[in-house]
């Protein structure tokens, strides 16, 4: 008698489970998140690495990139370093296409990052595109509202409300609150995710 776990692997194919991509490899994951990742969904698609991946020229990604619609989690091992080499190509994460769509890293090395081009600089202001750690692999615009954040100010402040950054800290939890923007003017890197509301 089988068991659910083993009949569910019958019914979905390796490695894709629901919301999940277990053991991404170089030849699963753009697969697996061209077709997960551009269902524009508030659910998240949680992407889990057991070993150091590629996405940039190899394999091969559309001209446009990955569309990302829905929050997308790239989780590494916790028990050895697992990265992902961007090899220095830009705009692989298409972000642009729904309010929901955000990439979050855990447990990941960025490998690889280059500095933005031309047509991410229409989407970079205030920041630089020739500062590689602002992650120019995401292609979003950086000042947009999303999911009804907080907005640009005026003064070139940070806008946004939220606890903390998802890769570099330019807000710690000492320096926001949840009913107010970060103190910090103007933030030192770029966010790859807005901060759960209140």
């Amino acid at each position: 008698m089988e068991t659910p776990a083993q009949q569910n692997s019958q019914q979905l194919p390796s490695p894709y489970i629901s919301n999940c991509i277990l053991g991404a490899t170089n030849s699963t994951l753009v697969p697996a998140l061209l077709t997960n990742a551009a269902k524009e969904t508030p659910q998240p698609l949680l992407v889990y690495l057991t070993t150091n991946v590629s996405l940039g020229v190899f394999p091969k990604l559309p001209a446009t990139g990955v569309q990302i619609n829905r929050p997308v989690i790239f989780v590494g091992l916790q028990s050895l370093v697992t990265s992902i080499d961007f090899q220095m190509a830009v705009n692989q994460l298409n972000e642009t296409g729904s309010k929901y769509s955000n990439v979050t890293f855990v447990g990941v090395v960025l490998e690889n990052l280059a500095p933005g081009d031309t047509v991410t600089g229409a989407v970079a202001p205030p920041f630089s595109i020739t500062i590689s750690n602002n992650v120019w692999a995401a292609y979003y615009n950086r000042w947009a509202q999303k999911a009804g954040k907080g907005s640009t100010d005026a003064d070139g402040t940070c806008g946004r409300q939220h606890r903390g950054c998802m890769i570099s800290s330019c807000c710690s939890n000492s320096d926001s609150s949840s009913s107010g923007p970060c103190s910090r003017q103007p933030c030192a890197t770029d966010h790859l995710q807005d901060d759960a509301g209140p």
